[in-house]
């Protein structure tokens, strides 16, 4: 398995590692040294360049650091994409205006029929009370009557 799995590029850069001493001959005279002083001087680079891509990502979103490689053109697709939402944000404005008047004939609409409906009832109460047998009534449930009967019709003409 190892001779098969030895050529991926995971464990390549595993046998570079090991390869690697820690220390390395500094004369013939076989005097060695840390190598650990290289690892570190390679990580501060390695660090230095990432800040600096970020430092740079950064100051192109705040707009402050160079252009980006498309320049200040929007793409075409960006410039369809931008025309369509704005057709579509101005397509659901109309609907939302068409939705809006018909609600508010709907409820005109509502307040009519309210009042007919009242006037209709107020009329059925006229014919009602005009049916009614008054012999019996007293000179004040009479009187009373008849005032009931007046105002009904006061407001059935005024309607």
């Amino acid at each position: 398995m190892w001779k098969d799995l030895k050529e991926q590029p995971k464990w390549c850069r595993v046998l570079e590692e090991s390869s690697h001493n820690k220390r390395n001959k500094i004369s013939e005279s076989g005097a060695y040294t840390s190598s650990s002083n290289q690892e570190i001087e390679e990580k501060t680079e390695r660090k230095e360049k990432c800040l600096e891509r970020q430092k740079a990502a950064k100051q192109r979103k705040k707009g402050k650091g160079a252009p980006s490689t498309l320049g200040d053109k929007p793409s075409q697709n960006m410039v369809r994409f931008h025309e369509a939402i704005t057709t579509k944000a101005a397509t659901l404005l109309k609907v939302a205006e068409a939705t809006l008047i018909g609600a508010e004939a709907k409820i005109k609409e509502n307040a009519i029929a309210k009042r007919e409906e009242a006037r209709v009832e107020k009329y059925r109460m006229y014919l009602k009370l005009m049916e009614k047998d008054t012999s019996t009534f007293n000179e004040a449930k009479l009187k009373r009557h008849e005032d009931v009967l007046d105002q009904l019709a006061r407001e059935l003409v005024e309607e």
